[in-house]
């Protein structure tokens, strides 16, 4: 079996013996495997792209579940309502309103600013569809929270999932997106013509 990374101290555990065993086997099962090493930062952006397929959440649910740490994730409000609500905060689901009167990115930092620590998840593509570019709302939210982004990636040619680098935004939009968009490009997505 491979190896699963290590969670740094102090950051948020997820389940228990039962869910870890459920992410390992899921992983083994559909072959995948985890690359690198999580950081010792307690306030994190995920950035996860390529993202071309629904099967980037079931995969990387499975891979929170087997090293046991809470990912937060953000979603539209709606997806928060009964029956379905409170599994959906239990898996680390943020609600996020997109007609408050503070924007989308103020909501996140907000959060950020309001938790000791916090770890959240964005696909910054925003889409499943080819765009040629990275929506660039994963790092304003990053310089408003004042949080390094960690790049992860689905590499699904090496059935892996790989956990990056650390990328401190400089305030650049354009230059930080083409950073971020070259860096992601190296990987294999499950669609590599809609990335």
């Amino acid at each position: 079996m491979n190896q699963i990374p290590q969670v740094p101290n102090g950051w948020e555990p997820f389940g228990n013996a039962f869910s870890r065993w459920v992410g390992r086997t899921g992983l083994r099962v559909l072959g995948w495997h985890i690359e690198g090493e999580l950081p010792n930062q307690s306030k994190l952006m995920f950035t996860v792209a390529p993202h071309t397929s629904n099967w980037d959440f079931l995969i990387g649910l499975f891979a929170m579940f087997a090293i046991d740490f809470k990912v937060n994730w953000l979603g539209k409000h709606s997806l928060f309502k009964w029956p379905l609500g409170p599994l959906m905060r239990a898996w680390g689901g943020i609600p996020v309103y997109r007609h408050a009167p503070r924007g989308f990115v103020e909501q996140v930092a907000d959060q950020f600013h309001a938790h000791d620590k916090l770890h959240v998840a964005i696909a910054p593509e925003g889409t499943r569809a080819k765009v040629g570019k990275l929506k660039t709302g994963f790092l304003r939210m990053a310089i408003a929270a004042d949080v390094p982004v960690f790049r992860v990636s689905f590499d699904y040619q090496k059935k892996a999932i790989i956990l990056g680098d650390l990328f401190y935004p400089s305030g650049d939009l354009e230059k930080d997106e083409r950073a971020c968009y070259e860096y992601f490009g190296q990987f294999n997505a499950r669609f590599p013509d809609q990335y």
